[in-house]
């Protein structure tokens, strides 16, 4: 029998998971919305940067069976607490609003 958990620890871990399915979808979907934004930035067209886009997507489908095999027998509190802790560090801060590519020089 799971140990009884007061309402007001019951509701704060419930925020928690909320915030952290936010910023995980978020994360995922956000350069769906950018396109237009991102493709100027890396001299592309729009098409271009939605195939890469599409390709990722194509390496989470892919790699999503395999990690689900190898971590069905960690307790899923576990994994989900990793698999947070590991996000934030991953996603570079954001950039300016500036045109040109974070690699080249602005033109003087």
């Amino acid at each position: 029998m799971a140990p009884e958990v007061s309402p007001r620890r019951a509701r704060a871990v419930l925020v928690a998971l909320s915030l952290a399915a936010f910023a995980f979808i978020t994360t995922e979907l956000l350069p769906v919305g950018l396109l237009t934004h991102i493709a100027p930035d890396l001299d592309r067209s729009r098409s271009q940067v939605g195939l890469l886009v599409s390709g990722y997507a194509v390496v989470v489908v892919l790699a999503s069976v395999p990690l689900a095999r190898l971590t069905q027998r960690v307790p899923g509190v576990n994994c989900s607490a990793s698999r947070c802790s590991c996000s934030p560090p991953g996603t570079p801060p954001p950039r300016s609003r500036r045109r040109t590519p974070c690699w080249r020089a602005p033109a003087s």
